[in-house]
């Protein structure tokens, strides 16, 4: 299949889609659909879930290699298989606690974590690259940023803010955009850990900024380059048309939406 959209419907279940290959697939403002389960091998251009219900969980167990993907308003993703994202992957405004990728090792885009107010943990054990930018903003709950323990190279910015009091990245050598580090928790041992990297021959290649005790940790460019005061307030120092595409729209039922999809198999 080239292109799948199944959108503001009243389906409670895609049981039955059993596509191994798919370009673009969007799955969005189905408020009965509290369950994505696909076998999905491989993903060309896009994968977009969001807005659906409350309590749904996306499941990929066959997911090995996807372009872009991104996940909005999920209480669950799992994506055990996933071992390399060409484009960027985006988890925003989700409800679960936890988020694991055991077996990505690459991306190749950005890798953005927002406004997932209930995450405690991300696991990521296996990535060592992210082409473009890292960022881990606004998760109110996540208390230690941990999860990247073999992760080498960020070919962007990394932009961290919350409400963190720990930064751990013990294979790092090389971020070559800026460095932020904002909490509103004391990060005096990590300012301390990453302030000696940084300098333009060094790991941190671009603007460096590390600062608790912010009111607001905002994001890259928020504070004045060079800050270093891990437990005070801050200081100075896509897609392309596709000709297949299937849109599932309304009352359509579940039978309905298969027929479609193998319909331009």
């Amino acid at each position: 299949a080239s292109s799948v959209s199944i959108q503001n419907t009243q389906l409670n279940t895609l049981d039955g889609i059993n596509l191994q290959m798919v370009d673009q697939m969007t799955i969005a403002n189905n408020p009965y659909l509290n369950d994505i389960n696909m076998q999905l091998g491989n993903i060309t251009q896009s994968l977009i879930i969001e807005a659906n219900g409350r309590n749904v969980s996306a499941t990929f167990p066959n997911l090995e290699w996807a372009y872009n993907m991104t996940f909005r308003n999920v209480s669950q993703v799992s994506i055990p298989s996933l071992a390399s994202i060409n484009g960027s992957m985006g988890f925003y405004a989700n409800f679960f606690d936890s988020i694991a990728g055991p077996n990505l090792t690459t991306v190749g885009g950005s890798l953005s974590f927002v406004s997932n107010e209930a995450m405690t943990n991300l696991s990521f054990p296996e990535l060592t690259t992210v082409g473009g930018g890292l960022q881990v903003a606004n998760n109110t709950a996540l208390e230690s940023v941990d999860g990247f323990s073999a992760l080498k190279t960020v070919g962007g910015a990394l932009d961290f803010n919350g409400n963190f009091s720990s930064v751990m990245l013990p294979a790092i050598s090389d971020i070559r955009g800026a460095f932020n580090l904002q909490s509103a928790s004391d990060i005096s041992n990590s300012c301390n850990h990453f302030q000696p990297l940084s300098g333009s021959n060094n790991v941190i290649k671009g603007t460096y900024t590390c600062s608790g005790g912010e009111s607001h940790p905002g994001g890259t460019g928020t504070l004045s380059p060079g800050t270093n005061t891990g437990g005070g307030s801050s200081s100075s120092a896509s897609a392309s048309s596709s000709a297949n595409v299937v849109y599932i729209s309304g009352a359509t039922g579940l039978m309905g939406v298969v027929a479609a999809i193998f319909g331009m198999l």
